[in-house]
């Protein structure tokens, strides 16, 4: 369990490092994700539709672009957030399956 403060200090060490060149998105969250299936892939969550990851994601995604990086806190704790590609549209196969699980 980190204090608050601790885990911002180490989200921003963490950027600096990325943004600068001195380490990527991927190994980073290969070292500190505690997700581990994510961390394995380096960090990557694959594509989602707005609705089914954490609220406050969804509501941070919508703020920003393709390649900027970002911190989101949840209950689950503090997410760094890297969007990779921008935002596809929803053909109704998300809401299909929305409805099916």
């Amino acid at each position: 369990v980190f204090d608050r403060n601790f885990a911002q200090s180490m989200a921003d060490t963490i950027i600096s490092k990325i943004k600068d060149g001195r380490s990527t998105f991927a190994a980073q969250a290969g070292i500190y994700s505690a997700d581990y299936i994510s961390g394995a892939k380096g960090g990557d969550l694959g594509w989602f539709i707005r609705g089914v990851m954490l609220a406050q994601l969804d509501r941070e995604m919508v703020k920003h672009k393709k390649g900027e990086m970002f911190t989101v806190w949840s209950g689950s704790g503090l997410h760094i957030v890297q969007i990779a590609d921008n935002p596809k549209e929803d053909t109704g196969y998300a809401l299909l399956l929305r409805v099916i699980l």
